[in-house]
């Protein structure tokens, strides 16, 4: 029976590209400074007579790293001997959920500190939880004082606590959370409070807490493209090679180094069979590219069904056809952003600020703090299409599904050269709107037998 087996086949090696899947890239490229700050802050942790120096805040449009960089950084506390505890949206609906987890967390903290056995079911180990758990259901004014000892429990030794997608923090928990964080550092607890969410934390954050944004100083880290270098980096150094340059040249003219695109295109390039230690070459990009762009077209069309789906789509294309007009999202002013948000259906003031609003916590607007003229106090940072090309995906789907009222969308400085194009002999719909439809040819759920703009 075993020489009918043979030899078992030698398992090929794991490709070391794995997006989406929670883990981090197998080189973090281009996020020296984050580190850096993060790093100060382990050092503020380890000197008794310091601690931690306060929360940290990562933002930016998804696929940047945000959550890849939180996992580097909880893997680096614990090294040097911090707990790590990672707290769950799911954890933090409302205000009593967060004081009954982490008043559970600290009873499991003190009795792991005293060797001591934890009662099942009880809070024996920490003095005064026992109190506070009981009655946090029924007494809402307990709640800080409960939460605030909770937090100065498990900082009695040095504490990193994570929150991923903080900006859908219920209003009422973030600001208990952040209260009682304050108070239990104030009072000597060593912790460390990193919060990762979309370009609008900040926003999100300061209803929370007036002052939190302004006291983050530099540890308020935006995450946004990354330089051509570090993103050829995040591909040759897992491969251990280097990229010729007409190579080089191609990845970023498919990547425009957006850390997700990068690691799908790394992730193609090994699935091609392409060896490691040996240069990626023009030849060895085009035949990893339709891989690739299987891949990129997939994360097109979710992001554009998120789009319809929260009624930004109609927005997405007008702001993008007013970035056409006007030369690129860099010269765009807010106010030029409100027009085509009027463009798009909204008839007041709010209306306009939803929209603005909505193209801004989904990525597709991005004013990249970094990017700003750092001497200048009241330089305001250019805008950009927070995931590349998607506004380009975004006016095709329109074109392609509402042909009739894409024509609306545009400034009024582009209506008469599209009535024009449209008048020409032979008009066609550009054949690349096909791609940006949904993978079986259907129509959008939400927004398909609309003939007229959405009304807000």
């Amino acid at each position: 029976m075993h020489s009918s087996m043979g030899k078992l086949k030698k398992p090929k090696k794991t490709n070391p590209f794995q997006p989406t899947s929670g883990v981090v890239p197998p080189y973090l490229a281009g996020r020296e400074e984050e580190l850096n700050v993060f790093q100060d802050c382990l050092d503020c942790m380890a000197d008794p007579k310091n601690y931690a120096k306060g929360p940290m805040a990562l933002f930016g449009p998804r696929g940047n790293g945000k959550t890849a960089l939180m996992l580097h950084m909880a893997s680096a506390a614990a090294v040097r001997g911090a707990q790590v505890v990672k707290l769950e949206i799911s954890e933090l609906k409302t205000p009593e959920k967060l004081a009954k987890h982490l008043t559970a967390l600290a009873n499991q903290s003190k009795s792991i500190q005293t060797s001591e056995t934890r009662l099942v079911g009880g809070t024996a180990g920490v003095p005064g939880l026992a109190e506070a758990e009981g009655s946090i259901e029924t007494h809402r004014e307990h709640l800080e004082p409960s939460l605030t000892l909770a937090l100065g429990t498990l900082g009695r030794k040095p504490c990193l606590i994570l929150i991923d997608e903080a900006h859908t923090l219920p209003l009422d928990t973030g600001r208990e959370l952040l209260n009682a964080e304050q108070s239990a550092r104030a009072g000597g607890a060593n912790l460390q409070l990193i919060l990762a969410g979309t370009p609008n934390l900040r926003a999100a954050l300061n209803k929370m807490n007036a002052t939190f944004w302004s006291r983050l100083d530099n540890r308020r880290r935006p995450l946004g493209l990354l330089p051509r270098a570090d993103s050829l980096d995040a591909i040759a150094k897992p491969m251990r090679t280097a990229i010729t340059d007409e190579a080089a040249d191609l990845i970023m003219k498919e990547t425009h180094g957006y850390p997700y695109f990068l690691q799908i295109m790394g992730r193609a390039l090994w699935d091609s069979g392409h060896p490691t230690r040996t240069p990626i070459t023009a030849d060895a990009v085009r035949q990893a590219t339709p891989d690739f762009t299987r891949s990129k077209s997939g994360y097109y069309i979710d992001r554009l069904n998120d789009l319809e789906m929260d009624d930004l789509l109609m927005a997405a294309c007008a702001v993008t056809e007013t970035a056409q007009a006007q030369g690129g999202f860099a010269v765009l002013t807010n106010s030029d952003i409100e027009a085509a948000c009027k463009r798009a259906g909204a008839r007041s003031h709010k209306a306009v600020k939803k929209l603005f609003e909505g193209l801004v916590h989904a990525g597709f607007l991005w004013a990249d703090e970094q990017s700003k003229d750092q001497m200048d106090p009241f330089a305001v940072p250019p805008w950009s299409c927070g995931i590349p090309t998607l506004s380009q995906a975004a006016s095709r789907r329109v074109r392609a599904l509402w042909p009739d009222v894409h024509p609306k969308l545009l400034p009024p400085e582009r209506r008469a050269e599209a009535s024009r194009e449209q008048a020409a002999p032979h008009s066609t719909v550009d054949a690349n709107a096909k791609v940006d439809q949904d993978a079986d040819g259907l129509k959008s759920r939400k927004c398909s037998s609309r003939s007229q703009f959405p009304l807000y």
